[in-house]
């Protein structure tokens, strides 16, 4: 039945399937609650507003920026008008937006979009809390990006710090601060401190339901690179076929 309550549940399931990184399964779901709640509510109230970021961050998994983009832009006219520019909702979705700038290389664009969330999330929890950790990684891709190295650097270690321990959702976004730090040991040709990071990450995805997804073949493509580096290049397109494996089961056509 086109009913609220079963888009809900729909985009309930959504989200189990992309952590079991069942992309294809999360998108239907989606797709099922948005006509839904587009018959239901129309095409503009706040409450399509969730599924919509829900479905741009999907998209953006799968490299489709541009129709990424759009849904973000829409759904935060929705949800600014409804909760407020200040509201944490509001300030999630710039970070969203900014992740996918920082993606692209627009990186002024990127700074504009953490500013303002990065000052939102500051007043609403605090200056060290976990939740700015996805800013502070965007801040430091572009930082790393123009050459400042020690201003990146800086707020990865001030992620690792707020994430370390955590046995919560925390947990995934401590694996995310550690890929990152690999590539950015890697940059250093720190090939030591790079692959003790990268094996942290991989111990915690493969404690995780998400031993298989996008966040691995992240892993391993760093690890190939630095294998690569140090000449073993056997090992190296092991490691790369293993990315290559996960990533044609997770990549899907939306």
């Amino acid at each position: 039945p086109n009913h609220p309550h079963v888009a809900h549940t729909l985009r309930i399931m959504s989200q189990i399937y992309q952590g079991q990184v069942r992309y294809d399964l999360a998108a239907e779901s989606l797709e099922q609650a948005l006509a839904i709640m587009r018959e239901v509510g129309g095409q503009d109230g706040v409450e399509i507003a969730p599924l919509r970021v829900d479905m741009a961050r999907l998209l953006v998994t799968q490299g489709q920026f541009a129709r990424a983009e759009s849904l973000f832009k829409e759904a935060l006219v929705a949800i600014e008008g409804s909760y407020g520019p200040e509201h944490a909702y509001t300030a999630k979705v710039l970070a969203s937006m900014a992740a996918l700038c920082e993606r692209q290389g627009r990186y002024g664009r990127a700074d504009e979009l953490t500013a303002r969330a990065l000052g939102i999330l500051e007043k609403v929890y605090g200056a060290n809390h976990h939740f700015l950790v996805p800013i502070w990684l965007v801040m430091s891709r572009t930082h790393q990006a123009r050459g400042e190295l020690t201003e990146a650097r800086a707020l990865l270690d001030r992620s690792l710090e707020v994430t370390s321990g955590r046995t919560d959702c925390g947990r995934l976004a401590a694996s995310d601060v550690l890929i990152r730090l690999g590539e950015f040991h890697i940059l250093c040709e720190n090939y030591r401190r790079a692959e003790l990071a990268l094996r942290k990450a991989q111990d915690i995805l493969d404690d995780s339901q998400c031993a298989d997804g996008d966040r691995t073949a992240a892993a391993l493509n760093n690890m190939a690179t630095i294998r690569m580096n140090q000449g073993d290049y056997d090992r190296a397109q092991e490691l790369c076929l293993r990315a290559l494996d996960i990533l044609e089961l997770s990549l899907i056509h939306i």
